[in-house]
């Protein structure tokens, strides 16, 4: 383009244009700048409209001009809102408005999308029709608008057009999901959406979801409910999953939405999606415990809990599978779920629950919640423990060959040595040796350590311990005596075994053990007396250590009388199951 009409046409300059010849004139239309904009694009993307006026009077070619983007003047002022520049354009005839840019955007499409409801009706007014055109990407005017939250511009083209008006959007979508999505289309928006096209409810897009779906994905209850009514078969519409608005909205949790549902729809609660899971499945994999409740406590839908999935899996499997304990106790509570279904694997609830690592307190309710459940699974578990050793492998090796290779039965010429697969058990006592010999090895140390440093010191010149009159210096000393030999009495056994074999190590572990417990508690005691030595002047800071040492001592003791998990103490089995209730009543999950 001449750099003396491209400053014009941005500035302005009549002048310029006086200036020129007719055949100048004429020539306008070649007169292009890198991106194929013409002198009238300049002009309007600089909003000089009297040189757009003067410009078109000279050459009106230029109306019909694309640039680089296929854009006419006319989709250049559309999008910036021009308008003036839209008036003066529609004046040359509907040839104008129903020009495509290279996205098969109209004008009309341009100022929808910037949200120019001026510009959208003047365009309207002289053309109703392209209320219906869509673009390459299949999408309307109106859509655009409420896709980028104008709700102007949707009213002006349903008011203007209602009847040639399209609701049509990209991937399947309408105008109506996005009302769903933007918070500031109020209910009172969606409403007047249904009353004017009711078909768009059932509508689906390229991932199978429905308004409806997308209602129960946000929580939009009121929607809900006028889909509902005006179309109540939208329900059972589920998406390329199989998932119907339900099972959406009791995965993400929406309790009242869910209630809607299942008010309007009371038999929606069997739909099934691919897997066929229902929507208790779908609150159990969101872990959404209030749903649950509310469809376990409705009298029609508490018939799903025993519901199968696919896989054979009731809700309360996957429950299991999930560690979701609130969820567990709540379904394992319900009078009408059978805890001893299998699922394809001939698993039971206890036995998935039984399969992770249990920790705590609440494991332990959890899984006496589920006990009696117990499936073949875990009989064949026990069985194949109880018979492991008769299927024990042993290998015969010949000493005598370099390669060892095993000897046949009629070979005996060399030393025949045979050897057992090792076991997890081997493993597992491995382990347990390790331990205690670890913990024998540092009460020893520490033992010793506190035998040489005497609480309060001793006399200068002769050497004895300053506080040996005290008796509690004396029981220092005698429980400190008793942790080191008692712990240096688990190591000599450890090290004595440890060049023997590793069975002698297994037969000999109690006693290290007894040992090693032994020296523990004297070392306890003796850490006691000695604070208790030193501080004795002080009669109630001194006492200190004794009443905190006997504490952690009545929690060690308690922790197994207390704990539902394990076996306790069966000389004080009435008192103990009085005790484990109170607390499982305790812990049990509470809404």
């Amino acid at each position: 383009m001449d750099p003396e009409l491209f400053n014009a046409a941005t500035n302005g300059d009549l002048d310029h244009l006086q200036i020129l010849t007719p055949l100048q004139k004429s020539q306008l239309q070649f007169q292009l700048s890198p991106n194929q904009n013409t002198p009238l694009h300049v002009a309007t993307e600089f909003r000089q409209l009297g040189f757009a006026k003067a410009v078109v009077g000279d050459c009106q070619q230029l109306l019909w001009l694309q640039n680089g983007a296929g854009d006419t003047a006319l989709h250049v002022a559309a999008r910036k809102a021009l308008v003036e520049f839209v008036e003066f354009f529609i004046g040359f005839g509907s040839g104008l408005l129903r020009m495509v840019n290279f996205d098969g955007d109209t004008a009309l499409h341009c100022a929808a999308r910037i949200g120019s409801s001026k510009c959208v009706e003047k365009i309207v007014e002289a053309e109703s029709e392209l209320c219906g055109a869509v673009n390459n990407n299949g999408e309307s005017p109106l859509y655009l608008a409420v896709a980028a939250g104008y709700w102007e511009v949707p009213q002006v083209i349903i008011g203007k057009a209602e009847s040639l008006a399209s609701y049509k959007g990209a991937n399947g979508l309408t105008a109506l999901h996005p009302t769903l999505f933007y918070p500031n289309y109020d209910f009172e928006t969606i409403k007047s959406f249904v009353e004017w096209r009711k078909e768009m409810i059932n509508k689906q897009d390229c991932l199978g979801l429905t308004p409806l779906h997308y209602a129960s994905l946000y929580g939009r209850t009121k929607a809900i409910n006028v889909f509902l009514q005006k179309e109540s078969s939208s329900i059972y519409i589920v998406d390329n999953n199989g998932e119907s608005a339900l099972h959406i909205a009791a995965f993400e949790g929406h309790s009242d939405a869910v209630e809607e549902i299942l008010k309007c729809c009371p038999d929606s609660c069997y739909l099934v999606d691919n897997k066929g899971r229902t929507a208790l499945h779908a609150a159990v994999l969101g872990d959404q415990r209030k749903v649950v409740k509310l469809i376990l406590g409705r009298p029609m839908q508490g018939r799903v809990m025993n519901k199968a999935d696919g896989d054979g899996n009731m809700a309360l499997h996957l429950a299991a599978f999930y560690k979701l304990y609130d969820i567990i106790e709540i379904l394992a509570t319900c009078k009408n779920v059978d805890l001893n279904v299998k699922n394809k694997d001939f698993l039971t609830a206890l036995d998935i629950f039984n399969k992770h690592d249990q920790e705590g307190l609440r494991a332990s309710v959890i899984r006496k919640l589920l006990e009696g459940s117990t499936g073949v699974m875990t009989m064949q578990h026990l069985a194949e423990k109880s018979i492991k050793k008769m299927n024990q492998e042993i290998t015969i090796i010949d000493d005598d060959d370099d390669d060892s290779n095993q000897v046949g039965m009629g070979k005996t010429d060399g030393i025949i040595s045979m050897e057992v697969k090792k076991s997890s058990s081997y493993t597992e006592k491995q382990k347990a040796l390790e331990v205690n010999l670890l913990v024998a090895t540092l009460v020893a140390t520490v033992a010793f350590a506190a035998g040489f440093s005497m609480p309060g010191g001793y006399f200068e010149n002769i050497g004895l311990s300053i506080l040996i009159s005290k008796p509690a210096f004396k029981v220092f000393v005698v429980f400190n005596t008793i942790a080191f030999c008692c712990s240096v009495f688990a190591v000599l056994l450890h090290f004595h075994t440890s060049i023997t074999d590793h069975y002698q190590r297994v037969r000999y572990m109690g006693i290290s053990v007894i040992f090693t417990s032994i020296a523990i508690v004297a070392m306890v005691i003796a850490f006691a007396s000695g604070t208790f030595v030193v501080l004795e002047n002080s009669k109630p800071f001194s006492l200190t250590p004794f009443v905190i040492c006997g504490g952690f001592a009545f929690l060690y003791f308690a922790i197994p009388f207390c704990d539902p998990g394990v076996e306790g103490y069966p000389f004080l089995h009435r008192p103990q199951r009085f005790i484990r209730g109170k607390i499982v009543q305790y812990v049990r999950y509470e809404e």
